[in-house]
């Protein structure tokens, strides 16, 4: 919960972007606390080593009467300008599948927090565990930022 100037209190709104069982687990988790609101839920399209994708999402979304979108590209002003009108505190990013841009990340008052399956910068894109573990690493990670 939030308190603004006038010290009147306000649910925390937080925006989900994300894909695949994590994604789902964390959004389950954001919309079982009380003390957050999640306007908006925005998907990737599906890909062959995410295997709970659209389909999911969308019918969470239309459970809880939250607006849905589903897309592979956050790129141009269209998406900062839709993400803004939500008036989000936060994002939160999981699994996504290419670089959010600056527009975009602004379009949240504190952020966005991703989390990305790897180690950063070794392990970019999807799959990281895998590759870890063709790589014989001996140690393996994921990245918040």
């Amino acid at each position: 919960m939030r308190v603004d100037n006038a010290g009147a209190q306000h649910l925390y709104r937080v925006g989900f972007l994300g894909r695949g069982r994590l994604g789902m687990s964390v959004l389950r988790r954001l919309l079982d606390d009380e003390e957050v609101t999640v306007p908006v839920i925005v998907t990737c399209h599906e890909t062959p080593e995410v295997a709970l994708v659209e389909g999911s999402f969308q019918q969470l979304a239309q459970d809880k009467g939250i607006d849905f979108y589903a897309t592979n590209s956050l790129k141009g002003s269209r998406w900062s300008t839709i993400l803004a009108a939500y008036h989000l505190d936060l994002a939160v990013a999981m699994l996504w599948l290419h670089v959010i841009e600056d527009p975009v990340l602004a379009s949240a008052r504190q952020g966005f927090v991703n989390c990305h399956g790897g180690l950063l910068p070794q392990y970019r894109g999807n799959a990281c565990a895998n590759w870890a573990i063709l790589n014989g690493e001996h140690e393996m990670g994921v990245t918040v930022h």
